[in-house]
């Protein structure tokens, strides 16, 4: 009966040990979904504005240039039909005749609720769905400003066609998917072909205590500033990033009967000789 036993139980310690081994530390450290919606009134404008969860648009500032006469505010939460809230940004590009007229530009930040140590984080990742009269697709980039006060930009590009439809990205935190300005936040303001490689031990540093995050659209160069003008509606869903995965120690109890069962087949073979 022993003899018959042996196996099953071999067999169920050594899955244990391959799925205590293999499971994760820790997922999903930090997720914004944008349902907790804070609404209230702003008496001196009369419209409806929403807490965005630190996500703003560029230094133009929120209120949007006037088009025959409507006022335009952005960004904005958004609601399905299904109930699911998410952030909205819009871009103009040259719409309004100027070149530097405000939100020309895909591109928006976070410099509250998301900045902090990023230690241990392996990738960043959030659902977006684009849409555009005059795009096809948007080349959507994950830039940060690190704890060197040097400014981070993703080197390729996550390609998202402007179909409405959503599509979940995934940005790698490592030295190699980012390119760094060369010089401090008077330097930054330059194109891509002015960013350089890091190294490992500089990106690490970087991200211990990260001030701002910005996504942007820019097909052609990985840069923080200058990104491409373009008419384009954004979404955005479920920012959140995630661990590592590591092993994890074998508990004892299973060491436990791993032993026990060395023992037993060792007294089992010590039978047979006898």
């Amino acid at each position: 009966m022993i003899n018959k036993m042996k196996p099953v139980l071999i067999a169920g310690v050594f899955m244990t040990g391959i799925s205590t081994a293999s499971a994760s530390t820790s997922d999903g450290l930090m997720m914004e979904d944008f349902e907790a919606v804070d609404r209230y009134i702003q008496e001196d404008r009369g419209f409806e504005v929403e807490t965005l969860s630190g996500w703003r648009g560029g230094s133009a500032g929120t209120d949007v240039s006037e088009s025959e006469g409507e006022s335009k505010l952005l960004p904005s939460i958004q609601r399905e039909s299904n109930g699911n809230h998410y952030f909205q940004f819009k871009s103009f590009g040259n719409e309004f005749g100027s070149r530097s007229g405000p939100n020309r530009r895909m591109a928006f930040f976070n410099n509250s609720s998301v900045h902090g140590d990023y230690t241990g984080v392996s990738s960043i990742s959030a659902d977006f769905k684009a849409e555009s009269s005059t795009e096809s697709q948007l080349y959507l980039r994950l830039n940060f400003h690190g704890a060197d006060d040097l400014f981070y930009s993703s080197k390729v590009a996550r390609v998202v066609d402007t179909d409405g439809v959503w599509n979940t990205l995934e940005f790698l935190m490592n030295a190699d998917d980012f390119y760094v300005s060369p010089g401090g936040r008077d330097d930054a303001w330059t194109w891509g072909d002015e960013f350089s490689a890091t190294s490992e031990e500089q990106f690490a540093a970087a991200i211990t205590g990260i001030h701002e995050f910005k996504i942007v659209s820019n097909e052609e160069y990985p840069q923080w500033a200058g990104v491409d003008a373009i008419e384009a509606t954004v979404g955005m869903d479920n920012f959140q990033t995630h661990a590592a995965v590591s092993a994890v120690p074998v508990p004892a109890a299973a060491w436990l009967m791993i032993s026990g069962l060395l023992g037993l087949g060792a007294f089992s073979s010590k039978n047979r000789k006898a």
